[in-house]
């Protein structure tokens, strides 16, 4: 009986740890660096990235963040789903865009230039 008990106690812990580990929330991540035409990166740039989409049936999706860069010239973005988004990047002056893509539970990098 005892042995039994322990089995079955055995068994609850084992797909109790499997379960916890199956809803683990992933993210993607997107880093992007904004440099200038030498290749110094540009602290103080906004970043944007962004999407819409308008499906047939008349309900619409939207994506649209803004970050401003570091000292490093790097904006970090975190998101729940997958997706392709377009970058506008620009400062007083400059101003460049891009493309980048997100994939579930990894970090997504892309420079843009500003000219």
């Amino acid at each position: 009986m005892k042995l039994y008990l322990n089995l079955i106690l055995a068994f609850l812990i084992t797909s109790g740890l499997i379960l916890s580990s199956c809803k683990k929330k992933k993210e993607c991540t997107a880093v992007i660096t904004v440099t200038d035409e030498l290749s110094n990166k540009m602290s103080g740039a906004t970043v944007r990235l962004y999407y819409t989409d308008t499906s047939s049936n008349g309900s619409a999706g939207t994506i649209d963040e803004t970050q401003i860069t570091d000292a490093n010239g790097e904006a970090t973005f975190t998101f729940d789903l997958e997706a392709i988004l377009f970058i506008d990047a620009y400062n007083d002056t400059l101003s460049g865009s891009g493309i980048i893509r997100l994939t579930l539970g990894e970090t997504s990098e892309e420079t843009v230039v500003i000219k």
